[in-house]
């Protein structure tokens, strides 16, 4: 900036060329821009490669990224033996398909596993790696589905009260979510509930724990009261455990949800004890910590419990599978404290500073705890009232 504003006083002619060509160059830049920009209002856009059409509420990636990842995948080899390929092209065809999460839904994350494992093997950017069976078999999975997949449809909907959605993830695999809005959100305006409940619908959440069990018609249509009632039901039952553990749980039981979808093309609710019995076994053959499938187990006893329905985890073989797995995984070692010695409390007051107040505080404290068995708690309460000072020993009043 400094030497154009040299050059307009030391040379004008050059200044006024350079000028030029900057708006020149500007011009252009600003003529492509106009060219790409949309300035008249439509209702289907196409937006970083994904046709948002909120006429039928479909979302669906567009024909040319289709086309592409399906040629990517032809150029990858297929077969029952594994064979070498270049890690720069697995990792091209799974980052495309890890794209199309929000056409094709959670399957795309679901069916890349093996990918990205034979991509994390790789050294370099530069080398080749090995594509194992099981890479080999998503990879032939997304060469034949790759078009029946594409397209998800969602129709979501608010009201002054409440929101909800649905959201058909396959042909028969439908997923319906509704929540009531809370006092604040009662006051925004209609288009942020619009799009809020747009987002709520947007992760394929299912809320099909309260549509089935003890909750299944137990509404009468019309009746305001009854329904406001059965709400804030919902919302105690939820209640029952921390929010922390509730969504825990509702995590689990969101991906037992994907696999029986996905691979048992199955609702997975109310859960079959012998489907559930195979998913503890899928990942018993992929975990390395038994927490994993008790994770599963209790995320799905959880959603039953939540609807009334019997659990499929009372199953004695589900149970046994858990059981297993703790066996064949085994569980974290504990380190057991040691316990603390005279001769450690005697080290630690030789090597402090005893004429430093916060020192003489610390070991004052350490010691008391040791001799005088007292919890941190106890010692942290007390005060100089409470001590009283007699020959051959102290007296210390615990405030509880």
């Amino acid at each position: 900036m400094r030497e154009i504003k040299n050059l307009k006083h030391s040379d004008p002619h050059k200044f006024k060329r350079k000028a030029n060509e900057d708006q020149y160059k500007f011009n252009l830049k600003l003529g492509e821009t106009l060219d790409k920009s949309q300035w008249e209002p439509i209702q289907i856009i196409t937006w970083l490669g994904v046709i948002l059409n909120p006429i039928d509420g479909s979302i669906k990636a567009t024909d040319e990224r289709i086309a592409t990842l399906s040629r990517d995948l032809e150029n990858l080899p297929t077969g029952q033996n594994p064979t070498r390929v270049h890690v720069k092209r697995v990792a091209s065809v799974a980052g495309q398909i890890i794209s199309l999460s929000s056409c094709v839904g959670p399957v795309a994350r679901i069916m890349t596993r093996f990918l990205f494992s034979v991509i994390s093997s790789a050294v370099s950017w530069d080398c080749e790696v090995l594509l194992t069976q099981n890479a080999i078999s998503e990879i032939d999975f997304w060469r034949h589905n790759v078009h029946a997949l594409n397209g998800k449809i969602t129709f979501p909907d608010s009201s002054d009260s409440a929101c909800g959605a649905f959201v058909q993830l396959q042909p028969g695999v439908e997923l319906v979510s509704h929540q009531n809005w809370s006092i604040a959100e009662t006051t925004r305006s209609s288009t942020w509930r619009e799009l809020k409940a747009k987002l709520f619908c947007a992760p394929f959440v299912s809320s099909d724990v309260f549509c089935s069990g003890f909750w299944r018609d137990q509404v009468t249509p019309g009746n305001s009261f009854v329904q406001g009632l059965t709400d804030r039901l919902k919302s105690t039952v939820l209640s029952s455990k921390a929010y922390s553990t509730s969504s825990q749980y509702h995590r689990a039981f969101r991906k037992w949800k994907e696999f029986a979808v996905c691979k048992l093309n199955e609702t997975g609710f109310p859960a079959d004890p012998f489907h559930v019995a195979l998913y503890l076994q899928h990942l018993l053959e992929q975990a390395q910590s038994p927490s994993v499938i008790d994770s599963a187990f209790y995320g799905i006893k959880w959603a039953h419990d939540m609807a009334g329905l019997p659990s499929p985890t009372d199953n004695s073989v589900v149970e046994n599978v858990r059981s297993a797995a703790k066996r064949i995984l085994g569980t974290a070692a504990v380190n057991r404290k040691e316990p603390i010695s005279s001769d450690m409390i005697r080290e630690i007051v030789i090597q402090v500073n005893l004429d430093n107040p916060v020192d003489l505080r610390n070991i004052t404290m350490y010691v008391l705890c040791f001799t005088g068995f007292f919890k941190f708690d106890d010692i942290s309460r007390v005060r100089r009232s409470d001590i009283a000072f007699h020959e051959g020993f102290m007296v210390i009043q615990v405030q509880k």
